[in-house]
């Protein structure tokens, strides 16, 4: 189980109790393990470019990948809180490429699922991601009060 951080995306404004942050095209998560700043979301304009050199997580990737939707909505799941390297970066749960289609760690998911998720979710009622395996899932659904899974 993680505790969850502020949403972020392309657009200036979301609607979202969790806290949003619009991101730029200076914004980067840091995914270097031998960065000071490794796994944290930085401006190029605060620490300089030099900063976030060999990093492969540019947030506004429409801009930096050929238009690249998966960052549009999403927001941060706080698995390597204290940001040590070597033990993961930049975990999201964010747009998905299509059904089924693997991500590098993050949880990924569509549009409209999304959408409703992030006007679901209250900073000030300490949400929480639980990762879960299905049989575990089915197990703590009605103790837990989880919905029942889609098909």
């Amino acid at each position: 189980m993680y505790n969850l951080g502020k949403a972020f995306g392309y657009a200036p404004a979301l609607d979202t109790k969790l806290g949003y942050v619009p991101m730029t095209d200076t914004d980067w998560c840091v995914d270097v393990n031998e960065s000071p700043l490794y796994n944290q979301i930085v401006s190029t304009r605060d620490v300089g470019i030099d900063a976030v050199e060999g990093s492969s997580e540019p947030m506004r990737r429409d801009q930096h990948l050929d238009g690249d939707q998966l960052y549009r909505q999403g927001f941060i799941i706080k698995h390597n809180p204290a940001n040590q390297p070597k033990a993961g970066s930049c975990i999201f749960a964010h747009l998905w490429r299509a059904p089924g289609k693997a991500t590098a760690g993050c949880t990924a998911m569509d549009s409209a699922d999304m959408d409703a998720l992030l006007q679901w979710l209250d900073a000030g009622k300490n949400p929480v991601f639980a990762l879960l395996p299905v049989a575990e899932y089915h197990r703590l659904r009605k103790s837990w009060q989880l919905p029942e899974l889609k098909n």
